[in-house]
């Protein structure tokens, strides 16, 4: 789902218990919901080229947590690294 312009994740993304990887680059989401917390199997979300808020980046710090790697606009992080910041 990427390079479609959507604003927010789209609804019923959550139900897809065996969901992996979401890619959601290049859109323009903001805002990134608790429900991404659903995804029980979710091991990458890539949501960079997003202007996600910095609440949402928050967030995204505690996917981090979890297991799940992200990566967001111009950090990168995976299980393995905190917070890498690029150029």
């Amino acid at each position: 789902m990427c390079h479609l312009e959507l604003t927010e994740i789209p609804e019923g993304v959550e139900k897809l218990g065996a969901l992996e990887f979401l890619e959601l680059h290049d859109n323009k989401i903001t805002e990134i919901s608790e429900t991404i917390f659903y995804l029980n199997n979710l091991k990458m979300l890539n949501v960079l080229g997003n202007p996600i808020s910095e609440q949402s980046k928050d967030l995204l710090r505690r996917l981090l947590k979890k297991g799940v790697g992200v990566s967001c606009y111009n950090l990168l992080w995976t299980k393995q690294q905190s917070s890498i910041e690029k150029d």
